[in-house]
């Protein structure tokens, strides 16, 4: 362009600059090369660790970060990052190239508002974004100039904590939080610490504010790792979930950072350290001394890798990433950076902080500082299985439909899932000195599903063990539907009882107090017989009751159940209990308690079922079974202690000085969470505070792990001391 005339008007030569700078600023070359060689301008100062300009090669495992935030093809990029790696520096620098190259409305999401304010008033803004090339230009131009003199009109662009505002571009800071992600739409959204807002759905709303930018939107997620299964969680399973790598100094083999891992043979490579009387004296380490010996070892040419400044260099030149997910999502992609990527991190320090944190929870139970390891240091999400051994039962060859001449009872345990849509059972024969074998563990799908199962398996009435913690009158009605009046023989006597199938519940409580009828106290890890009424729910006490008669028109015969004053005690519901075991001064497991009976009718008619004829052990059936008289009845009810029943169901799963656990081979692979052997793992022992401030222990479940196979497992523990195969007295 030509200068203007000497001559000419002042106003006409302050337009023609105006122009003239307008039209130059217009036709800037844009910058062609990556964010990190942008970033090589920025002298980087208050708040961060490494000042001065950017060396992208100090840290080559941003490298592939700040490529992706730049190739068009991608959407989202997922950062899951341990602490001290730069994670953060990837948003600031990112940032700060958008201001300058690629304007667009941006929500930049931290934590809280507070967090946020605080990080833009101490680092990026005094140390990243005031010391960025060409960006402090743009915020102190005014908004305009007069035709005439000029003077500027109106305040400069606005830089502030909260908020950024240019003219091709806004920026909203803040916290994750509901009013935050309700805003306007956004090219860009970046979510820094995005695991701290647990499954709240407040990142899925987040990125919702890109959908007017489909073609042109970025969203930008890093932060070390949560809890398995939270938001982030599902957010880096939609990415390829891309491993950083290196290779091996020696043997040039590329590999995974990984703390431990396993090889065919049974060795292991990755993190190794000395245990000896230096490292670790009278069986406590040396914490000092364990980081002298720490060594990385190759998984493929198994040679040491030293723990030295020159050694880790060597590993962060050759860095690299490599898909883990082939399905992922084309658009978004992962990158997982543990803590031992960073060369000025030694390999002995995050020894150190593991050994720490494994000590305090085998030592002490507390798990808290072993979850942050993983967390923070190897950015893993947490869950309860990364320290858990997986434990198979033991499987030895037999014969399921054989006779096994030390079977003393055969139980059928089942557990009933939501609406009953569904239901896991197991049959589990079991000897008088404890040995067990399970015969049979299916998933059905109704009740009628469940009575040919006990059929299949000649399972009697009293035998059948229903879980009635969920919808617990509907299992009392189903149960009623299922039994017979038979009789028992009482020292000299025979007496005519109940027997359907039996609701069990898990219990909170450790103990329950049981008196004999000497009055004698004990506490046991199963509660006393309780009754439920299938039309009213849970009994209060137990009641005047009659059973069915022996034939129609014979007259009722009635007892006294034993809470009633003045009534003899006797025992009421002896589930397979041979007459020789019930013995004086021990109280053993009652009955139900029916209720009158009348002659005639069709099973399922009147208020309970008919009979159905069988030859339990050590009873003789009564003749009205086989006339299918309808009895009304109540369903009996025992409740059990959860930690002491699955203390030993734990023990026999191990068979860590437990009788014989036998089980059905499992051929599915452990990562199959339906298989029995992931169910017989889905839950932990665990310590908590109740309301009262005490420490207890506790049974969870590990989350989204289905543990139905555990559960009728542990209804079978506590029916074998109900019966008293466990726990009984000596003489008994």
């Amino acid at each position: 362009m030509s200068a203007p005339a000497a001559n000419a008007p002042r106003s006409t030569l302050d337009t023609l600059s105006y122009l003239a700078e307008s039209l130059t600023a217009g036709w800037e070359l844009p910058f062609r090369g990556e964010i990190y060689d942008y970033a090589r301008a920025i002298d980087l100062q208050n708040g961060y660790a490494i000042k001065g300009p950017f060396e992208v090669e100090k840290s080559r495992y941003l490298i592939e970060p700040f490529q992706a935030l730049r190739n068009p093809y991608v959407r989202q990029v997922h950062v899951r990052k341990a602490v001290r790696v730069g994670g953060s520096l990837i948003a600031d620098l990112f940032v700060c190239y958008i201001i300058r190259w690629d304007p667009g409305e941006l929500l930049w999401l931290s934590q809280d508002d507070d967090a946020a304010g605080k990080y833009m008033d101490e680092r990026f803004i005094p140390g990243c974004l005031k010391r960025a090339p060409g960006i402090m230009e743009m915020f102190n131009a005014p908004v305009g100039r007069l035709p005439s003199g000029g003077a500027a009109t109106g305040r400069n662009w606005s830089l502030q904590r909260k908020q950024f505002l240019l003219p091709l571009m806004s920026a909203q800071i803040g916290g994750l939080n509901e009013g935050n992600v309700q805003s306007l739409g956004r090219r860009y959204v970046i979510i820094d610490e995005a695991w701290m807002s647990g499954q709240s759905g407040l990142i899925n709303q987040a990125i919702a504010r890109t959908g007017d930018y489909p073609y042109t939107k970025k969203i930008l997620i890093v932060g070390q790792a949560g809890t398995e299964g939270d938001d982030e969680d599902q957010q880096w399973k939609r990415s390829n979930q891309a491993e950083l790598n290196f290779k091996c100094p020696h043997c040039h083999k590329a590999q995974p950072y990984e703390f431990s891992r396993k090889r065919d043979d049974g060795s292991w490579a990755g993190m190794r350290w000395d245990t000896n009387d230096i490292t670790c004296p009278n069986g406590r380490w040396n914490y000092d001394r364990v980081a002298e010996s720490a060594r990385y070892e190759c998984f493929a040419c198994r040679r040491r890798i030293e723990d030295n400044s020159i050694t880790r260099r060597q590993l962060n030149d050759s860095q690299h990433y490599i898909a883990t997910r082939a399905d992922g999502e084309a658009s978004i992609v992962g990158f997982h950076i543990p803590q031992e990527a960073n060369a000025d991190i030694s390999f002995g320090s995050l020894v150190k902080e593991y050994l720490y944190a494994k000590e305090q929870d085998n030592e002490y139970a507390y798990r808290l500082p072993l979850q942050l390891w993983y967390q923070k240091y190897r950015a893993i999400p947490w869950n309860p299985n990364l320290t858990m051994d997986i434990k198979r039962a033991i499987y030895e060859p037999y014969d399921v439909v054989s006779t096994w001449p030390e079977e003393a009872h055969r139980f059928l345990l089942v557990d009933c899932q939501k609406d009953f849509k569904e239901f896991w059972a197991v049959v589990r024969a079991v000897a008088l000195s404890g040995e067990s074998r399970q015969l049979a563990r299916r998933k059905l799908e109704n009740w009628d599903e469940v009575a040919k199962l006990q059929a299949e398996f000649h399972i009697k009435d009293q035998m059948v063990f229903i879980d009635g913690g969920y919808e617990q009158t509907r299992c009392a009605e189903e149960c009623v539907k299922h039994g017979h009046v038979g009789t028992i023989t009482v020292g000299r006597e025979k007496k005519k009882f109940w027997f359907c199938w039996t609701l069990l519940k898990g219990s909170a409580l450790g103990t329950f107090t049981h008196t004999d009828a000497n009055g004698i106290k004990d506490q046991r890890i199963y509660g006393r017989l309780d009754f439920i009424d299938p039309n009213i729910g849970k009994a209060k006490t137990r009641q005047v009751f009659a059973y069915a008669p022996p034939f129609p028109g014979a007259p009722r015969s009635t007892l006294h159940a034993p809470d009633v004053p003045g009534a003899p005690r006797s025992t009421l519901h002896a589930p397979d209990v041979p007459s020789s075991s019930l013995r004086p001064g021990r109280e053993g497991p009652q009955p139900a308690s029916p209720a009158s009976a009348e002659s005639g009718g069709q099973r399922g008619q009147g208020r309970g079922p008919a009979a159905v004829v069988a030859s339990p052990q050590g009873q003789s059936r009564d003749r009205a079974a086989a006339m299918r008289v309808p009895v009304a009845a109540r369903v009996p009810y025992y409740v059990w202690s959860n930690l002491h029943v699955k203390d030993i169901l734990r023990r026999h799963r191990d068979q860590d000085h437990a009788p014989k656990f036998l089980s059905l081979p499992d051929e599915s692979p452990d990562t199959d969470v339906w298989s029995y052997t992931a169910q017989m793992n889905s839950e932990i022992r665990d310590q908590v505070y109740d309301d009262r401030g005490r420490k207890t222990s506790i049974w969870r479940p590990i989350p989204r792990r289905p543990n139905h196979y555990w559960d009728c497992e542990a209804m079978f523990i506590a029916v074998c001391a109900i019966v008293g195969i466990i726990g009984s007295q000596p003489g008994t």
